[in-house]
């Protein structure tokens, strides 16, 4: 960036032009992962509940402000119990995001920014400390491998979760134990029925789908990209920017010969075999697809389960009239919401001229546990196709009982037949849907079980169309529903020459799921108004939602009053209080360290290598920024005799002053940005107070950053524990003449308050472990790549402190007489150079 800056700045002539490449260099100068831009903020977000085991409440907010505490209660449908997770990052440990309550924009936040046990969970305004970060871990499994329960611990005490005490409705900071009180549902918010927490049909606890929560989220313009996306094996968020077009070069259409002769188009180039775990949602501004065929096959190829799919207009080639458009024969747990299936004007317009045999939708082979909602089907000759084609003994034996769907609150439209769908074999819910002009309704085949209620039918045929004489005759009850200028409205209401096969159906939906419906008189109006693809949010509805729309995907609340950051305690490290400049709400404290752990508070740069001696050291987490700081960053009390370790930066030129009495160990650290830290140690006893002071640079390096651990066995009060403490215990222990111990508490190593020789024999044992600790063998990092190192800022130049774009070059707030004496020649000076007050 700062080679990039040399020679672009001197160019800029215009206010306009530089504006627009500061915030192209902005947004560049983040992760992808992280990246928000205009496109990837207007879409409709998902949310969820955070339920309790057993799912009987709802994670909810005592009121709107900054430290209402958290509760839960009932599910209502208000946004105060729906819940956006923005991913911060991953390490080691797991995913950690930032939860935020869609009610009021603010995040889970422990009291006073305080992880420690017994301290409330409420809600505050986003101020980027490491204590409104939050791991998210499953902790157990249904039995379809889906992750069913979760422990929600802290980014800062990854030990401590949130933990529900049901007597006072109040959620606390705890140690995790595994207790039912700190296991929690996650439910994606505003999906209903089968693919949402539910009882299988043999009566297991089955998770809600949460697509690709736990990924990454990427935006995607074409179709090569949507494929590349959707066919990754990582969970992931996939919001689609630009209308995307498969291929309709005609060159690349096959044809296939029906059973009936006839000739019929389809084009293999436009399939999209999806791999697990994926959320795929339209941009409010951009959410068309044409020719775009998603699928599922099996284990193997395609074996898409966890799926969500939201907002798209789905259209298609008439000539392609042979394939399913969306078909799934794999998985389970999927949801299709808010998606407007176009046909066509006309049907049977295929050049090739044989009859349309394409569906909108299919699901058959094993998939299963499925939600369609907020859907519209319109303008063609097949609807919806659930449950595998055949009717033989053996289809019967091996897929019998799935797949369970629940279809509500769809509005099909000008769809001959399958509209709502043609049934076999599974468990099938269809409630406040809207069904006008149609031929065939329901088609009741064999084995279902096909309950329906407060629908709404209008200008069509056979709502039941149950004729088909089968050795398993499907089952069938309808309650509530309303019906006008329509035939055939009841189970058994056959005729001499069309007679009614189907038996009544007995399974309730109820037994599996709760839901909520809307009498039939309202469904017209509803699905006329709500259902298919959406361009804002406030138009974005769910019945389930107390009321319409929904927040923005970026919708957010900044704290009410300034932050007030208290001092931080660890074990080893006590009474940690970092200074304003240095950036305090970014520093905390890890109990232990690893590689893979992350190395600041305000960068995702990780440990790639950490020596034996650090591993599982008490760790602070330093801010990068606070490299700016000329005096003191911090101060602590030490809470044990202990030694300090601080990692600075090979590349800064001259050890800081304040780190005079420290020993260079000989070992290092790398991050993941391939930076080397050389490691130093200092040992101070239990209450001493110890001051962490400058960077001693802040040009082409980054930050120190600290670890801790307990020092025993040092009795001869020299700092080290070394072969002259074993010396001098041996002697005091053998009452040679003039022996002393500085401090032979140190030795006490089995502490039972006397010296003797378990002692001894246990600093024998640490000594050896602690020798071989300072004598790893280091890596060879010789062919590492070197960090470049830049430096625009003259020697006297003082950090202002406020930060907009952190690098090797950095972006500060400096007013006119500023930048033009210290004629700095970074690019972010370049601008203030050129046009004052930036």
């Amino acid at each position: 960036m700062s080679t990039l800056s040399r020679h672009l700045y001197p160019r800029i002539v215009g206010v306009l032009t530089s504006v627009m490449l500061m915030l192209t260099l902005i947004a560049a100068a983040f992760p992808a992962a992280l990246k928000t831009s205009a496109a990837s903020t207007g879409y409709p977000v998902q949310l969820l509940r955070i339920s309790t085991g057993d799912n009987s409440r709802n994670l909810n907010i005592s009121g709107y402000s900054d430290k209402s505490a958290l509760n839960t209660w009932t599910t209502n449908g208000e946004q105060n119990e729906n819940w956006r997770f923005d991913l911060a990052g991953t390490n080691s440990t797991g995913s950690y995001f930032r939860i935020v309550n869609q009610g009021t924009g603010r995040l889970i936040t422990p009291l006073d920014g305080s992880a420690s046990a017994g301290t409330s969970a409420v809600i505050y305004g986003r101020d980027d400390s490491p204590a409104q970060q939050w791991y998210v871990i499953p902790v157990a499994q249904d039995k379809l491998g889906n992750d069913l329960y979760y422990k929600i611990t802290n980014y800062s005490a990854p030990d401590l979760a949130l933990t529900y005490n049901s007597s006072a409705n109040t959620v606390t900071l705890s140690e995790y134990t595994g207790a039912n009180s700190q296991k929690w549902l996650l439910n994606t918010a505003g999906l209903q029925g089968f693919a949402g927490y539910c009882k299988t049909p043999s009566g297991d606890i089955k998770a809600s789908a949460v697509g690709g929560l736990f990924g990454k989220t990427v935006d995607v313009t074409t179709f090569d990209e949507l494929k590349s996306a959707c066919t990754s094996k990582d969970p992931m968020t996939i919001i689609v920017t630009k209308d995307i077009y498969g291929t309709s070069d005609k060159s690349k259409y096959e044809i296939s010969t029906g059973y009936d002769n006839g000739q019929r188009y389809y084009c293999r180039d436009n399939y999209i075999y999806l791999q697990p775990n994926k959320t795929i949602i339209g941009s409010y501004g951009a959410h068309k697809l044409y020719n775009v065929y998603f699928r599922t096959y099996d284990k193997n190829y395609g074996p898409g389960y966890n799926v969500i799919i939201r907002n798209f207009d789905l259209t298609h080639d008439t000539e392609l009239n042979t394939d399913n458009i969306w078909e799934f024969a794999y998985g389970w747990n999927f949801w299709i919401d808010h998606i407007d299936f176009r046909g066509h004007d006309k049907i049977e317009t295929s050049s090739l001229g044989s009859d349309d045999w394409d569906k909108f939708l299919n699901f058959k082979g094993t998939s299963d546990y499925v939600t369609v909602s907020d859907c519209s089907f319109g303008h063609h000759e097949y609807g919806v196709l659930l449950g595998y084609p055949t009717d033989d003994e053996e289809t019967y034996k091996t897929y019998n009982g799935q797949p369970c769907v629940t279809l509500c609150d769809n509005y099909y439209h000008d769809t001959v037949t399958r509209a709502p769908a043609l049934m076999r074999y599974g468990y099938y819910h269809s409630f406040n849907n809207y069904v006008y002009n149609f031929s065939m309704g329901y088609t009741v085949h064999t084995a279902s079980e096909i309950y329906a209620e407060n629908c709404y039918y209008e200008k069509g045929g056979n709502v039941i169309c149950d004729w088909n004489q089968i050795t398993y005759p499907g089952a069938y009850a309808e309650d509530g529903s309303v019906f006008v200028s329509v035939s055939r409205t009841k189970q058994g209401e056959g005729t001499a020459n069309n007679p009614s096969y189907s038996v009544p159906c007995k399974w309730r939906p109820s037994s599996n799921y709760t839901y909520k419906a809307m009498s039939g008189e309202d469904v017209k109006t509803y699905t006329m108004k709500n259902s298919g693809s959406k361009s804002s949010a406030s138009a974005m509805t769910y019945a389930a939602f107390a009321s319409a729309g929904v927040p923005a995907a970026d919708y957010i609340s900044v704290p009410s009053k300034p932050v007030v950051i208290e001092p931080i305690d660890g074990t080893l490290v006590r009474s940690l209080n970092v200074v304003e400049n240095a950036f305090n709400a970014k520093w905390s404290i890890a109990k232990s360290s690893a590689s893979g752990d992350l190395v600041y508070g305000d960068r995702e740069v990780a440990y790639s290598f950490l020596p034996k001696l650090l591993t599982g050291a008490e760790r602070i987490i330093t801010s990068c920024d606070a490299k700016n700081v000329t005096g003191r960053q911090a101060q602590f009390t030490a809470g044990a005799d202990m030694t300090v370790y601080i990692a600075l930066d090979r590349r800064v030129e001259a050890v800081p002053g304040w780190m005079s009495g420290c020993t260079d160990t000989g070992l290092f650290t790398v991050n993941s940005s391939d930076v080397v830290y050389e490691i130093y140690s200092c040992a101070f006893h239990a209450g001493d107070t110890v001051t962490l002071g400058t960077n001693g640079q802040s040009a082409g390096c980054v930050n120190y950053t600290v670890f801790a651990r307990k020092l025993t066995g040092d009795v001869n009060d020299d700092g080290t524990l070394n072969v002259a403490d074993l010396v001098s215990l041996q002697k005091w222990l053998l009452a040679v003449p003039g022996t002393q111990l500085a401090n032979w508490k140190a030795g006490d190593i089995c502490p039972d308050d006397r010296l003797d020789a378990f002692d001894m024999v246990l600093m024998r044992r640490e000594l050896i472990n602690e020798q071989a600790l300072l004598n790893e063998e280091m890596p060879d990092i010789s062919a590492r790549p070197q960090p470049v190192v830049t430096a625009y800022e003259p020697a006297d130049f003082k950090f202002s402190g406020n930060v907009y774009l952190v690098g090797d070059s950095t972006v500060c707030e400096y007013d006119s007489s500023t930048s033009t004496s210290l004629d700095r020649y970074g690019w972010g000076m370049k601008l203030a150079d050129k046009f004052k007050g930036v």
